[in-house]
């Protein structure tokens, strides 16, 4: 049975991740960029331009060849410092590190991808379209054990030995979720301070809705909307009633 997906007063997110990719745009620069920024207006502040270094390594026989590939990576701040555009010339990522009503989130979604791509016209399609969620959830007590607002399924691993040995238990499972959608799920006690002990109580819930192949760009509000409702129902399926009152359930609903 699907659970019903709920609104609640009170959320775990430390991030929320709206990311599209497309085939490579070299006319993505410092002067279109700043022309975008323009364009989106007085709720973005400042561009940025941040030189990220790689290595590619090439095997040819017995050899190993390896060089050097620098890559740019542009990033435009909101006014508010709440969320961020972040630009290559193969992707657009929209981050927010505050979540708001999921209404009040596609606006800002919606205008910036429309944006981007009334300024990159030759963009013809998305390689790859993704929304990722990620919940920290980090109880006050753990008298009666993660299982008390996890579902018990996602932490019975940490049954395996005693928790103040483990270090780390960080799981991935992958669900197709209908033909076109896939869900990379991420779930677990990440540990921040690894390889130290365990200092606080943290489970990640980390779920990233995404299609990875060729979509149209009309599609885009269509398909983060469903994405939305596909990360709801794991989400839901991954919690205890317990969680729920602590999150405090308004009502059930779609935002």
């Amino acid at each position: 049975m699907t659970p019903e997906k709920k609104k609640y007063r009170n959320n775990y997110l430390s991030r929320v991740i709206c990311q599209i990719k497309f085939a490579k745009n070299t006319s993505i620069n410092d002067k279109s960029l700043d022309d975008y920024l323009k364009a989106l207006g007085d709720e973005y502040s400042e561009l940025a331009n941040v030189k990220q270094q790689g290595i590619i390594i090439e095997s040819s026989g017995s050899d190993l060849k390896t060089q050097t590939e620098n890559t740019d990576l542009w990033e435009i701040q909101s006014s508010d410092k709440k969320h961020a555009i972040t630009i290559t010339q193969e992707s657009l990522a929209i981050t927010f590190i505050e979540y708001i009503k999921f209404r009040d989130y596609m606006v800002i979604v919606d205008k910036a991808v429309k944006l981007f791509l009334e300024k990159f016209e030759d963009i013809e399609g998305f390689q790859r379209i993704g929304l990722r969620y990620i919940n920290q959830v980090t109880p006050d007590s753990l008298e009666e054990g993660w299982s008390h607002y996890i579902n018990p399924k996602l932490t019975a691993m940490l049954d395996f030995v005693e928790l103040d040995k483990t270090r780390r238990s960080m799981h991935t499972t992958v669900i197709q979720h209908d033909e076109d959608t896939k869900v990379s799920f991420n779930f677990g006690i990440f540990n921040e301070f690894f390889p130290a002990p365990i200092k606080k109580n943290e489970f990640i819930l980390d779920l990233d809705a995404f299609i990875d192949s060729t979509t149209e760009l009309d599609k885009f509000s269509e398909i983060i909307e469903k994405f939305n409702a596909c990360i709801a129902i794991y989400f839901e399926q991954s919690i205890t009633d317990e969680l729920r009152n602590k999150m405090g359930v308004i009502e059930d609903g779609t935002d």
